[in-house]
């Protein structure tokens, strides 16, 4: 399972199912704005023209910041996208009538869409954790110069280590000079 789509109970999938289980898309009706969540897996809502009251612009946004897109079906006559939709979280707008493969092909631009919308919020994350990544290390920095004491050093230096790279645990080995100038690592600190 790699896809979930979202469609209000107004929406019939019926001409698509067999699209979408193609694809690897689980579809799951929901019934308000409670039910719009953006999981792990790529998430595309798929908005009706007769659930449009339902979910209001706060939803959907709430929903595009959590990682999920949002593919708008036009209502019959509605030749472009109404004004009352927020124009900057629709991923995709699909007029009436449309065929099942014009809307395919808008569910996966959307796919491709939160896609990258998550790619964006990882890459904030990171970013953010920079500064105290730097931070650590310009610390170890510090104390590699002014320590003195060799076990408290290696105690330091796997402590950052652990913490930088967010592990439950770690090991500090030592490389030695064994008979005959054989290197060899010798297990440390734990």
């Amino acid at each position: 399972m790699r896809f979930l789509l979202l469609h209000p109970v107004t929406f019939s999938r019926a001409p698509i199912e067999r699209a979408l289980d193609a694809e690897d898309v689980v579809a799951r009706d929901i019934r308000g704005p409670a039910e719009l969540l953006a999981g792990e897996l790529r998430t595309v809502f798929l908005l009706d023209p007769a659930s449009r009251r339902l979910f209001p612009p706060a939803s959907l946004r709430a929903f595009v910041d959590a990682g999920g897109s949002v593919v708008a079906l036009g209502a019959p006559g509605e030749p472009d996208l109404p004004e009352e939709l927020p124009a900057e979280v629709i991923a995709a707008y699909v007029p009436q009538p449309a065929g099942a493969r014009q809307l395919l092909l808008a569910l996966r631009a959307a796919y491709r869409d939160a896609a990258a919308r998550a790619e964006v919020t990882r890459a904030r994350q990171e970013a953010a954790s920079r500064p105290k990544e730097l931070g650590a290390l310009t610390r170890l920095g510090m104390a590699l110069a002014t320590e003195r004491d060799n076990n408290t050093l290696q105690n330091l230096i796997l402590t950052q280590a652990r913490q930088i790279s967010s592990s439950d645990a770690g090991s500090l080995y030592i490389v030695e000079k064994g008979e005959g100038e054989k290197k060899r690592l010798r297990f440390k600190l734990s």
